[in-house]
């Protein structure tokens, strides 16, 4: 499990790699941040020292550079240091750790939200993803046609998930 403050930490990072926009929520907002801290206790158990090192070596350039926690910085302050663990400016480790957490925050957004992600299929919807259905009709499967959009049913959880909250 992680500790508060890197909790409060990976809320910040997830803010900030995928926010609400007027396109629509953000990762916050579609349970993101869960299903990452689900993942962490389960089947990402093994990424775990590796969030916690790389959550503290953030919040430690944050304070180091500007004397407050990360979860407590402007926007803009946040995105600088993020571009720098992504560019690799901070270091091959911070770089490293950056799409980990990307690759990570992409699965939570896009999964089956029995997964504890993509709340009410919510990051399908960003991108005109109609959702899973066990048939496609004709008319569906023509290159020009737009599916209606099929709600994901979060009642069922898929075998091995956590199940709906």
């Amino acid at each position: 499990m992680l500790e508060p403050a890197q909790e409060a930490t990976l809320d910040a990072v997830l803010d900030r790699i995928m926010p609400a926009d007027a396109h629509g929520p953000g990762a916050l907002d579609l349970g993101v941040g869960r299903y990452l801290r689900d993942a962490l206790a389960s089947a990402y158990a093994a990424d775990l020292p590796a969030y916690r090192g790389g959550l503290d070596a953030l919040d430690a350039r944050a304070r180091e550079a500007y004397r407050v926690t990360f979860a407590t910085l402007s926007p803009q302050l946040r995105d600088g240091l993020l571009l720098a663990s992504e560019t690799g400016a901070a270091g091959a480790e911070a770089a490293t750790f950056f799409e980990l957490v990307r690759r990570h925050a992409i699965e939570g957004l896009f999964a089956d939200p029995a997964w504890g992600g993509n709340r009410d299929g919510g990051g399908w919807e960003l991108i005109g993803y109609a959702g899973p259905r066990r048939a496609w009709s004709a008319e569906d499967q023509q290159l020009d046609a737009t599916p209606a959009r099929s709600r994901p049913d979060v009642s069922a959880p898929l075998p091995g998930a956590p199940g709906p909250r």
